[in-house]
Parts: C-alpha cells; structure tokens; sequence
C-alpha cells in the first residue's frame, strides 16, 4: 500500500499542472532552416514545468494502472470505496 501511495504522491504534483493550466499548441521556428514544429503541450510557468501530449498519454496509462492495482489489492471497487470513506 505504501509504495502505491508514493507512486500516487508523485502522480499528483503532475496532475496539478494539467489541471490548472491550459492545453496550448506551441509553435515552434528553426531558426536557420526557418521550419515551423508544432507541439500540443501545456506549460506552467509558475511551476516551470512543461507536459507534452505523449507525457500526459503515459501519465493517464500509469494512473488506470495504479488505480486498477490499487482496487486488486484492497478486494475489489466496493472495498476501496469504503476504504476511503474512512
């Protein structure tokens, strides 16, 4: 259970920054070829932190993981939900 709460901790200070800022389509110039990149990100610059697309891909696929790990271990949905109401 602990090590599922660590990896949820850590989950979180990401989380924040996806959810308090906005998705933006950054573009991007090569300065000597003068090609435009695209990225779909978002970037909080309170935070200094930037969450491309495919990051926050992972990230989604890591949280079904540890939800669905977590739910397994406690015995099921029902069971954690009354974990939580504790």
């Amino acid at each position: 259970m602990k090590s599922y709460l660590e990896e949820a901790i850590e989950l979180a200070e990401r989380r924040n920054t996806i959810v308090h800022n906005p998705m933006m389509v950054q573009i991007f110039e090569n300065k000597k070829s003068g090609e435009l990149y695209s990225e779909t990100a978002i970037h909080s610059y309170k935070q200094r932190d930037y969450v491309s697309f495919d990051e926050m891909k992972r990230l989604n696929a890591q949280i079904v993981r540890l939800k669905n790990d977590l739910v397994d271990e406690v015995g099921g949905h029902e069971a954690l939900v009354k974990l939580t109401r504790r």
